[in-house]
């Protein structure tokens, strides 16, 4: 899915009060706080989450669904009613229920590179709200990272 079809597949989830489109500068933000916190690969594509403590990176090319969703419901996003959904620094993202997003998280993620799903602090759904230490990172599709970034052991 391109960028801007998905986009306008966020509009239209928008339209029917599935969640909301939210401004660049949040995504912008997210991704300044992960560029200046995490250590990353040398490609520069993805956390290396090698180089984080208490890390968790599932493989999930020949999981479930219901396998998927079990990762879910153990990551540090289960705690959240909301979370954002954020692909590139010049680019929206998108709010929605944490249960919307379980239940139709690869049609939300689904696209070249990564995904990124962050906690969205559950007193109200108020981008302000962001809670940029609860993330977890979806490498292509393919893998489900997060880790704890007060533990890290090797920032740069």
């Amino acid at each position: 899915m391109s960028n801007l079809v998905k986009l306008g597949y966020f509009i239209e989830l928008e339209s029917k009060g599935l969640g909301k489109v939210v401004d660049v500068k949040y995504s912008d933000g997210f991704f300044k706080y992960i560029y200046d916190n995490y250590p990353w690969e040398l490609t520069g594509s993805s956390i290396d989450w090698r180089n984080v403590d208490a890390a968790v990176s599932i493989d999930c090319t020949n999981s479930s669904e219901k396998e998927i969703d079990d990762i879910f419901l153990k990551s540090p996003l289960s705690k959240y009613k909301h979370v954002c959904l954020f692909f590139y620094p010049d680019e929206p993202g998108f709010l929605c229920s944490f249960e919307f997003a379980r239940e139709y998280l690869w049609s939300l993620l689904n696209g070249p590179g990564d995904g990124y799903m962050v906690g969205v602090n559950e007193q109200s759904n108020h981008i302000e709200l962001l809670d940029k230490s609860d993330f977890v990172e979806i490498y292509a599709g393919d893998w489900i990272s997060w880790g704890n970034l007060e533990h890290s052991l090797n920032t740069l």
